[in-house]
């Protein structure tokens, strides 16, 4: 088709956009951009997979305008800083009108009110501004926000400029974190809440995709969660095995799975192996025998991956049931700073000391004075005093975060009862016709359903009415919300997940959840099924003998994963943020709640203390105390952390004269790699 007749349904504002869009060296950015919101509607999914931009350019403007605001501003700034073209009539991208006011989150924040009331080509205003800027002010940190302009213009080549007037430049905590990571260096990420790190890593993987984007980026954490908020998936899936093994020893795992799963276990060590860069978030709730198992299965297949762990120690350590400790030993339920694994892999430690996430006074010095073992001074007594107070357990638009689980239930049951809609309910299933182990008779197979439901705590059935806030309870995949469909199995909806329950009686499945951002899913149950494996040895005719793994059911049955969640503990809270959230300090039972439980605050206006029984201090003292050894932590983490910035003048001279050595031996073994596959 003529380039001509493939624009026919636009002007030539939308025409020069195209243009641009198609000749972009950043193709794959705006790709990944796109299939990030859009790769559940079937409509531009398949697009967006083949690379069809010939299709992608003439639904462009349907494509953009089902984004959201956020990456639609992001869309602008691929476009106009990385693409380094002026959009042409602004009257032509209304879409992009209310992501520009959004823009200051991004780095576009220079004259975005002029350029809405189109009173000068917001690209050239923005250009004017910032010169303006830079001359009448000293050079700025290229580091202090990584989507910088000078920090792109470094990573890209042209870092002349910066290294002139690198006297000028402050030199942060982010900039010491990046300048390790960009050496290849394993790094330590650690820091408050809110201080960035998610930030900091995210920015250095889509640095190096944007140099090289084959490179193999993996990003993992410990809860699904936190998984979802920095585009990755949960260690335990990164690794193929299942969680109770990684409490047993290394050894002992490979050698269970090299017999009975050895398929899986070699597509673990598949993709330990080929990864550049392996990002484990909220490390804190990552146990010492967990981390050990990781760094033994790590130099087991000899990966070269720089290794990245991220997280807070002052926060919630590895949960871990006390049987399982009695089973497994302490080391399920220790942290793993102090770990074997650990000490072998050399981590430099950068301590992020800027909060990013509040910029309030008030609620930084309460979460410092609490992380480093102060939380019972008078100053943050104070403090903490003058935040409103309520007897009310819950309030609309609030998160309301409890310390125990019996308190979660006794509050989501009264605050059901005030929703005047319809009562829905579902009882769950058992499925004894699953049931393919021989050896059980057919009269007592249904028994063995019920003993797996009553072992699983499963509720005789779950009610729950049309608006009630409620939270999906387990990892739910694309494969699980939408069994037919093929390919990659993603995370869609992460354990943890807080929306508002839907009811539609014309879908297979009714129940449904709606989130924040307007996108709504429905829920089909979950199968949960327990077994065993056995290993069946086939004979050939030519006595060749092969193996075949084979799964036997003991029983099975099917559960809606969503409960009830007006409140929710403050382990579940752990990894989100809430601009509004009533937080109980009264009743903590381990120290380290009451740091989580206001770290998840935006902000210190936004903190409500629940006091239900009028009590002089609406919190007790345990719930601003922190861990002994968290505290341990802490210390160790920011003298390691003072001692690498006595050589900071070094470190900047050394990645100056080689800024990127590391990226282009990154892109060297890849380009190996890929020659050997091709042998192959």
């Amino acid at each position: 088709m003529e380039k001509n007749k493939i624009y026919k349904h636009y002007n030539n504002d939308w025409k020069k956009i195209v243009e641009n869009i198609r000749d972009s060296k950043n193709q794959h950015l705006i790709l990944e951009l796109l299939y990030s919101e859009l790769k559940y509607d079937n409509e531009y999914k398949n697009l967006i997979i083949n690379k069809d931009w010939k299709n992608i350019c003439l639904n462009l403007k349907d494509i953009i305008e089902k984004l959201s605001l956020t990456s639609q501003t992001k869309l602008l700034v691929i476009l106009v800083y990385l693409s380094k073209f002026s959009i042409p009539n602004l009257e032509t991208f209304e879409f992009f009108f209310k992501g520009l006011k959004k823009g200051k989150r991004v780095g576009y924040n220079s004259g975005y009110k002029e350029a809405i009331e189109g009173k000068e080509n917001k690209y050239l205003l923005a250009k004017k501004k910032k010169e303006e800027k830079i001359n009448n002010k000293k050079p700025i940190s290229p580091f202090e926000t990584l989507t910088n302009k000078r920090i792109q213009d470094w990573i890209l080549g042209d870092y002349n400029s910066i290294k002139e007037s690198i006297d000028d430049c402050q030199y942060t905590s982010q900039t010491e974190a990046y300048l390790h990571l960009i050496k290849g260096e394993n790094v330590f990420l650690t820091g408050p809440a809110g201080s960035g790190k998610s930030f900091v890593i995210n920015q250095y993987a889509n640095m190096l995709m944007a140099i090289n984007e084959k490179l193999k980026i993996v990003k993992t954490s410990t809860t699904g969660i936190s998984a979802t908020n920095i585009g990755g998936k949960t260690i335990h899936s990164f690794l193929c095995c299942e969680p109770k093994d990684y409490n047993l020893p290394y050894d002992e795992v490979k050698e269970k799975y090299l017999e009975m799963f050895p398929s899986r276990w070699k597509i673990g060590d598949k993709k330990l192996k080929e990864a550049d860069v392996i990002i484990i978030d909220e490390i804190s709730m990552m146990s010492e025998a967990f981390f050990n198992f990781f760094v033994n299965r790590y130099e087991d297949v000899k990966s070269k991956a720089q290794v990245i762990v991220c997280g807070d120690f002052s926060q919630l350590p590895p949960v871990a049931k006390k049987e399982d400790v009695l089973k497994y030993g302490e080391e399920i339920s220790k942290f793993s700073f102090d770990s074997e694994g650990w000490q072998k892999l050399k981590l430099k430690v950068c301590y992020l000391d800027k909060l990013y996430r509040t910029k309030d006074r008030k609620l930084s010095y309460i979460l410092n004075e609490i992380s480093l073992g102060r939380g019972n001074s008078e100053e943050v007594k104070n403090l903490l005093m003058s935040l409103p107070q309520t007897k009310n357990k819950f309030k609309k638009g609030s998160a309301l975060i409890v310390p125990y689980n019996i308190n979660v239930e006794k509050i989501n049951k009264e605050e059901q009862e005030k929703n005047k809609n319809e009562l829905n309910t579902y009882i769950p299933k058992l499925r004894p016709d699953l049931i393919t182990d021989n050896n059980i008779k057919d009269e007592d197979k249904e028994t063995n359903c019920k003993k797996i439901m009553i072992r699983d705590k499963c509720p005789n059935e779950i009610s729950i009415k049309e608006d009630d806030t409620i939270m999906i309870t387990s990892n739910l995949y694309s494969r699980d919300l939408w069994p037919d469909e093929s390919g990659e199995n993603i995370l869609v909806l992460a354990n943890g997940t807080i929306g508002t329950m839907i009811y539609d009686t014309n879908n297979e499945y009714p129940f449904g959840i709606k989130l924040k951002d307007g996108k709504i899913f429905n829920i089909p149950p979950k199968l949960i099924t327990d077994g065993y494996y056995t290993k069946n040895e086939i004979v050939s005719e030519n006595n060749n003998s092969t193996y075949e793994i084979i799964y036997t059911c003991t029983a099975a049955y099917e559960i809606l994963p969503m409960k009830l969640a007006y409140a929710i503990t403050i382990h579940k809270s752990q990894g989100q943020s809430f601009s509004d959230v009533t937080c109980d300090l009264t009743s903590s039972f381990m120290k380290g709640l009451g740091y989580v439980a206001l770290s998840r605050a935006t902000d210190f206006s936004g903190i409500t203390l629940l006091n239900e029984y009028n009590k002089t201090f609406p919190f007790n003292s345990l719930s601003l105390e922190i861990d002994p050894q968290s505290l341990d932590v802490k210390k160790k983490t920011q003298s390691q952390a003072l001692e690498n910035r006595k050589n900071s003048e070094l470190i900047l001279d050394v990645v100056f004269n080689s800024p990127l050595s590391y990226i282009e031996q990154l892109g060297k073994r890849r380009k190996r790699r890929n020659v050997k596959k091709k042998k192959q």
